[in-house]
C-alpha cells in the first residue's frame, strides 16, 4: 500500500507571485488531516502536500476545499513535488461556464498544456464534446462514457501508474491510456474561461513501481 497525502489548510494568497516568490512562501502553504478512519488503519503517516498558485486566479481556502471567485482572473494550483506513480483522488464541483481539469506529470511550470503534460479535462460544455470532462485531451478520446458535472460535487479518480493512466469520474471508466511520454511531474488544478470551480477532499496515494 502506498503512502496517501491528503491536502486541506491552505493561507489564501494571490497566485501573481514570481516563481522565486511561490516557492519562498510554500511554507506557509500547508496543511493535511487526519486519515479517515478505515484508511488510518492501513497507513501509518498522514504527510503534508504543499500547493502553489500559478498565473493570476485567486483560490480561497476554507477547510479541506479550494475555490476560485467567480469572473476573476485564470490561473492554476499546482504542487511543488513532482509524482510518478499514484492515485489522485479529489471531489470536485463546476460551474456551467468554467474550463478546468487536471494537469498530471507536468515538468514546466511555465508551460502548462495538453501537450507538455496529461490534461484530465473537466468541461462538460467544451466546444468539442471529444474533449468534455473525463477524457484524456489529445490523448485519450472522446471519453468512454459521458457524466455530467455540472453544479454539483463529483468524484474523479485518477490512477498513473508507469505507462498507463485511468480515469474514472463519479465511479464511471471514462478514459484509459498507455503512453511513456511522461514519466513523473507535478500535478495542477486548472480554472478558465471565467468560471468558477471547486476542489475538496484531495489526496495523493503513491503507488509501488510496477
Amino acid at each position: 500500500m502506498g503512502t496517501i497525502r491528503h491536502c486541506s489548510r491552505f493561507q489564501e494568497w494571490r497566485a501573481n507571485a514570481s516563481l522565486v516568490g511561490v516557492l519562498s512562501l510554500a511554507t506557509s502553504i500547508w496543511g493535511c488531516v487526519s486519515l479517515h478512519a478505515e484508511e488510518a488503519k492501513q497507513e501509518r503517516a498522514n504527510l503534508e502536500v504543499q500547493w502553489a498558485p500559478l498565473g493570476d486566479a485567486i483560490w480561497h481556502w476554507d477547510g479541506n476545499e479550494v475555490r476560485t471567485v467567480s469572473g476573476g482572473p485564470d490561473g492554476m494550483l499546482a504542487t511543488l513535488e513532482s509524482f510518478a506513480n499514484f492515485r489522485l483522488r479529489l471531489e470536485f464541483n463546476p460551474d456551467t461556464q468554467v474550463n478546468s481539469g487536471v494537469f498530471i506529470r507536468c515538468q514546466d511550470r511555465t508551460d502548462i498544456t495538453p501537450f507538455t503534460c496529461y490534461e484530465i479535462n473537466i468541461w462538460d460544455r467544451h466546444p468539442n464534446q471529444s474533449f468534455r470532462t473525463g477524457a484524456i485531451v489529445m490523448r485519450a478520446y472522446p471519453p468512454l462514457a459521458q457524466v455530467d458535472t455540472i453544479g454539483q460535487w463529483n468524484r474523479l479518480e485518477i490512477t498513473a501508474r508507469g505507462s498507463e493512466i485511468s480515469v474514472l469520474v463519479n465511479g464511471v471508466l471514462t478514459a484509459e491510456l498507455e503512453d511513456n511520454a511522461q514519466a513523473s511531474g507535478f500535478i495542477a488544478l486548472q480554472r478558465e474561461e471565467g468560471g468558477e470551480i471547486g476542489f475538496r477532499h484531495i489526496s495523493i496515494e503513491s503507488l509501488a513501481d510496477e
